[in-house]
């Protein structure tokens, strides 16, 4: 199920994709090109939304780790490159 949901998804967006193009391509005047533009958004939106959601309810989320900034490195970088340092609040 979970396979599905991607799969619908990258369907959605080669789609979306193409509607776009074959609506620059055809449009006579802008209301018509952005019709298409929404409905080319919608075919690629919805389903990576679905795929997401069915991503949350199942708790496949990788993990980010973000490590800390060293304020010395920091300031360090900063003098070499000749910029002053922020001000603190």
């Amino acid at each position: 199920m979970h396979a599905f949901f991607w799969v619908l998804s990258t369907i959605g967006a080669i789609l979306g994709v193409a509607i776009l193009g074959l609506t620059c391509a055809s449009a006579i005047s802008a209301p018509q090109e952005a019709a298409g533009a929404a409905i080319a958004v919608g075919l690629a939106v919805i389903p990576y939304v679905l795929a997401r959601s069915m991503d949350e309810l199942r708790g496949n989320q990788p993990e980010v780790r973000i490590a800390p900034a060293s304020p010395k490195w920091s300031a360090e970088y900063d003098r070499e490159r000749g910029a002053e340092a922020p001000s603190r609040w």
